[in-house]
């Protein structure tokens, strides 16, 4: 497979926008696509993305067929005065955690983005405590899944505890550690009435859901309740991506 080079050119006047995005190989331009579009349409995030020329024959298609191909982007730079950048944004390479804490047994589960490096294939459970950050657990992260799964025993359910979930790996600039944390809440046995909050089917395009999330955060639930079917690949335009 050969390297190719992506170029786009975009240039504005009077309200209307002209870009222009060319393919090349060893310096000779191979294809290219030219769109003129309304300012008013350009508000927004710039991403990269790769699809098959032709559509899938089934939605729920198999590794390995023509139409799920594989790519990659490198060296991707963006300038102007139009543009700006938030890395604090950056999501992964830990996505999220849930926990349980049941007679004093925390178990707390982490999710992965897709890992291929053999290198790194352990996360580490940390707690904060008045000399800083302390290791209590480690776990190695499970490749099908990509979760890696930690269980403390004897845990101290009567107060709150910061912790973090770390993993080091090889990002695009080098070793770096990753670092995904919280609030292991206490058990609310003085409370009369807890708060529970219950998730399921949130079928909606409009990632992040923040009018979702800023409504949970406002209840300040003790107890949070997934009950059902969580994440929809429809949402992001994919179907069930399976083996045979």
């Amino acid at each position: 497979m050969e390297n190719a080079l992506l170029d786009m050119e975009v240039s504005y006047r009077n309200g209307v926008v002209d870009a222009r995005l060319k393919v090349s190989q060893g310096g000779r331009e191979i294809a290219a696509h030219a769109v003129t579009l309304k300012r008013a349409s350009l508000s927004g995030n710039v991403a990269l993305a790769c699809h098959g020329l032709d559509a899938p024959a089934n939605k729920n298609r198999f590794v390995g067929e023509v139409a799920h191909p594989r790519f990659w982007f490198s060296d991707w730079d963006v300038s102007g005065d139009k543009f700006t950048a938030h890395p604090e944004q950056t999501f992964g390479p830990i996505l999220w955690s849930q926990y349980t804490v049941h007679q004093n047994t925390l178990k707390l589960m982490a999710f992965f983005v897709p890992l291929d490096d053999p290198n790194h294939q352990v996360a580490e459970f940390q707690v904060r405590s008045a000399s800083g950050w302390n290791t209590i657990a480690t776990s190695e992260i499970e490749p099908l899944s990509r979760t890696a799964l930690f269980r403390i025993d004897n845990w101290d359910s009567t107060v709150d505890s910061e912790f973090r979930v770390t993993y080091r790996w090889d990002a695009a600039g080098g070793d770096s550690l990753a670092e995904w944390g919280g609030s292991i809440r206490k058990d609310p046995v003085e409370k009369d009435t807890i708060v529970l909050a219950a998730l399921s089917c949130s079928n909606s395009d409009l990632f992040p859901n923040r009018f979702l999330t800023d409504n949970l955060l406002a209840q300040d639930p003790d107890l949070v309740y997934f009950s059902g079917d969580q994440i929809y690949e429809a949402n992001g335009g994919y179907g069930t991506v399976a083996t045979p």
